[in-house]
């Protein structure tokens, strides 16, 4: 990592970003993967949840048929952008480039 004579200050709702977008599904379905559970998703909308299909992980099991994620309908938006994208320019202004390895599966 490389050593800054000044440190970088976020204010208010500025966020670091990597510039990909990844969407929520797939974030999800790579967070249960890294302990060894596959999730499938069914439903649709703000009824949309996301079932385990396969436990390998023996430090993790988690049962066949499980509900682990479900839509909060507090957060639901109907009407979101087809698009959402961080602004990676703050990062690579002071000389910091992002680096994401995403492996989409769809």
């Amino acid at each position: 990592m490389k050593k800054m004579s000044e440190p970088i200050v976020f204010f208010g709702n500025e966020r670091i970003a990597t510039g990909v977008t990844t969407p929520v599904r797939e974030f999800v379905r790579m967070a249960f993967a890294e302990v060894g559970v596959e999730v499938a998703f069914k439903g649709k909308e703000e009824k949309e949840v996301g079932i385990v299909t396969a436990s390998t992980n023996p430090d993790f099991i988690v049962e066949i048929g499980k509900e682990v994620v479900a839509v909060d309908e507090r957060y639901y938006r109907p009407t979101e952008v087809d698009l959402l994208i961080g602004d990676a320019s703050k990062a690579r202004e002071r000389a910091f480039a992002p680096v994401a390895r995403v492996i989409h599966s769809e």
